[in-house]
């Protein structure tokens, strides 16, 4: 299965997943017109984070 950007971090919020999202997809996102085509996802590392970053990336 192929997921655009927008797909992932929409599983990620819809399961409740603790994140960040930071580069230029997340700017675009925002409004900018620039784009540097890079995107970093970082999810805070708790037990019960993991879990649903688990079960959002199956």
């Amino acid at each position: 299965m192929t997921l655009d950007f927008s797909q992932l971090t929409a599983k990620f919020t819809d399961s409740g997943l603790e994140f960040v999202m930071i580069g230029g997809y997340a700017a675009v996102s925002h409004g900018s017109s620039q784009v540097t085509r890079d995107l970093k996802i970082y999810a805070v590392l708790k037990e019960e984070n993991v879990e649903l970053l688990r079960r959002a990336l199956a």
